[in-house]
């Protein structure tokens, strides 16, 4: 038995799969609260869940579109990216939190460090030339996975600069390495 809601969130959805934005605002208020009740179980923190709840509706207007047709369980596909989104967003915290408290590795840390590229002796030699801001974002970016926008947050430097510092570190060192 096809229940109303179920019906409305499938109708919704395909709404917005052609860019309704009616529908999607129904859509949101039809179903923000039982999401954000779900967020808010897994992430335990108010503003954290809101932050996710915006990130989780982002993604429901982004990939509406690839919906062919009708959801069988649209309330199944609403909260499995929900459920995704936040699980990202733990992990993303959790290691961003867990390389701050073992690592406080500033730009003097790396570069007292000897033996940090000791695998490749040229490449410790050119990452020493970088400036300390290079340095730093060009080793948590590709020795510890950060993205451009964790290490502008840890370094409490803004996006674009951050990007700078790894574009020009790289062009340096594709130079000291050739």
């Amino acid at each position: 038995m096809i229940t109303k809601d179920k019906q409305l969130m499938g109708y919704l959805l395909g709404r917005c799969a052609l860019k309704d934005q009616k529908a999607f605002e129904q859509l949101y208020k039809l179903t923000s609260p039982k999401l954000y009740g779900l967020l808010f179980k897994m992430l335990k923190n108010e503003a954290d869940s809101c932050e996710v709840l915006q990130s989780v509706f982002e993604k429901i207007w982004k990939n509406s579109n690839t919906l062919t047709n009708e959801i069988e369980y649209p309330w199944a596909w609403l909260c499995q990216i929900t459920r995704n989104t936040a699980i990202d967003y733990i992990r993303c915290q959790t290691r961003f939190n867990t390389h701050i408290q073992q690592q406080t590795t500033n730009a003097t840390d790396i570069k007292d460090d000897k033996n940090y590229f000791a695998y490749e002796p040229k490449l410790d030699d050119c990452m020493t030339q970088l400036n300390s801001q290079q340095q730093v974002a060009i080793t948590h970016i590709y020795h510890f996975g950060y993205s451009q926008s964790e290490i502008a947050k840890l370094l409490d430097a803004p996006l674009g600069s951050v990007k700078s510092w790894i574009k020009r570190g790289l062009q340096a060192l594709k130079l000291c390495m050739s």
